[in-house]
């Protein structure tokens, strides 16, 4: 199973602007290098109406997702 973390904002504010009724297409695009450039994992995110048209969204890459990770010590 492929999985990504993005900012949840970022997806609200990507979806929210859809109008009309239709299918949303989520594509993981894994992680790449390209020539020692390390290019992060990004979501694609799309739309497809009912009436057949495609809408292109925009895309949302793993990086801008803020982590915040907590270690739990045990007593």
């Amino acid at each position: 199973m492929d999985r990504i973390f993005v900012d949840k904002d970022l997806l609200l504010k990507t979806i929210t602007g859809i109008n009309g009724e239709g299918r949303l297409e989520l594509c993981i695009i894994p992680q790449q290098s390209d020539c020692g450039k390390v290019n992060p994992a990004f979501l694609h995110v799309g739309f497809q109406h009912d009436d057949g048209t495609y809408e292109d969204l925009e895309s949302i890459d793993s990086s801008s997702y803020k982590r915040e990770f907590v270690i739990m010590e045990s007593a």
